[in-house]
């Protein structure tokens, strides 16, 4: 831990968190002991001396962050969450994916984190927490960028389409430019491919990752949850893919090949189903996105007929964590009325 961070906790051990901090700190921990015991799978399991480097940089910052929010945690008297444990991991299974979706996954991983931590930093006030997703934003961005370089330097990394320079800068006079509908289409814009491909990207990972898990999961129900994740993300991949063609535009190549054969699970039912439904928030989370940012017609409502079927995904699999008594509970203002008795 560095210097600067731990005089920083010292000091404001007396200011209390806000409920946004204690929400960040509460999802973040929640979501790097997961990501503990999935690091810790892919350094056993990586053939790949590049991918197994990446994986032991990642596992070990991975693990400082934890420990960071124990410390803050600690300085508040504020309870651990359990999270996930050696308990839900099984060192023992056999290599599930390919050295290449690994570093795929890395690479999704840390632009998750990017996301998060950025969020979390933006809406935190005290001056540890701040420190705090700070650095784990400045090492996600190293991370990323390490994992960024290895891709593009084994030809791993696909990269997105290109279009024309433009010759002048232009504006737009006409309402025609929203249309969608009917009639003529204006080419997708560059904003627009962005957050298309992107979005495929994702469903890349979800089809694979949904795909592996269905393979290895024991339970029935989340089994079929899972396959039922891998049919939504090609038919997602399918209807965004069908935008970037229509201009001539190629969509990301899939990677279904990144697969074993092994039916043994490598993770716990439980690890399983935080992860899908994590992946299916952080799905539902661009889908809001690029919607907002698209302007022809057709773009952002495809956007939100795909965010409202990961909508319902995304439930199913939080019922799954309920039934079963996986859901830690985020902590919540007080109940004023049963504190009162009203």
């Amino acid at each position: 831990m560095n210097e600067n961070y731990t005089n920083t906790t010292h000091q404001v051990a007396t200011i209390e968190l806000t409920a946004a901090e204690i929400g960040h700190l509460f999802t973040t921990y929640l979501s790097n002991t997961m990501s503990r015991c999935v690091l810790t799978y892919f350094v056993q399991t990586s053939n790949d001396a590049d991918t197994k480097a990446i994986a032991e940089t990642s596992l070990q910052i991975t693990n400082d962050i934890i420990d960071k929010i124990k410390d803050i945690y600690k300085s508040v008297n504020h309870p651990i969450p359990q999270g996930f444990t050696d308990n839900d991991i099984n060192l023992k299974a056999d290599k599930l994916f390919s050295d290449s979706f690994v570093l795929n996954y890395l690479r999704f991983n840390q632009q998750f984190s990017l996301i998060n931590y950025s969020n979390a930093l933006a809406e935190s006030a005290r001056d540890d927490v701040r420190a705090f997703f700070s650095h784990s934003l400045d090492v996600a961005r190293e991370l990323y960028n390490k994992v960024q370089d290895v891709l593009l330097s084994k030809g791993l990394f696909i990269r997105p389409p290109t279009i024309p320079i433009p010759d002048q800068i232009g504006y737009v006079h006409k309402q025609s430019y929203m249309s969608g509908f009917l009639g003529e289409k204006r080419p997708i814009n560059a904003v627009e491919i962005a957050h298309i491909y992107s979005t495929i990207e994702t469903n890349l990972i979800g089809d694979i990752t949904s795909l592996a898990f269905a393979q290895v999961v024991k339970d029935e129900r989340i089994k079929k949850q899972c396959f039922r994740g891998s049919i939504i993300s090609r038919n997602h991949i399918e209807a965004f893919s069908k935008l970037l063609e229509k201009d001539y535009l190629n969509a990301p190549v899939s990677w279904n090949i990144s697969i074993s054969k092994s039916t043994e699970s490598p993770f716990s039912d439980k690890l399983i189903t935080f992860h899908m439904s994590t992946l299916s928030a952080f799905g539902l989370g661009r889908y809001g996105l690029s919607a907002s940012q698209c302007t022809r017609k057709d773009i952002p409502l495809l956007f939100l007929r795909a965010g409202a079927e990961t909508t319902q995904y995304a439930k199913d699999w939080l019922d799954i964590m309920l039934d079963n008594g996986w859901l830690e509970r985020i902590p919540e203002a007080a109940d004023r009325k049963e504190i009162i008795g009203v």
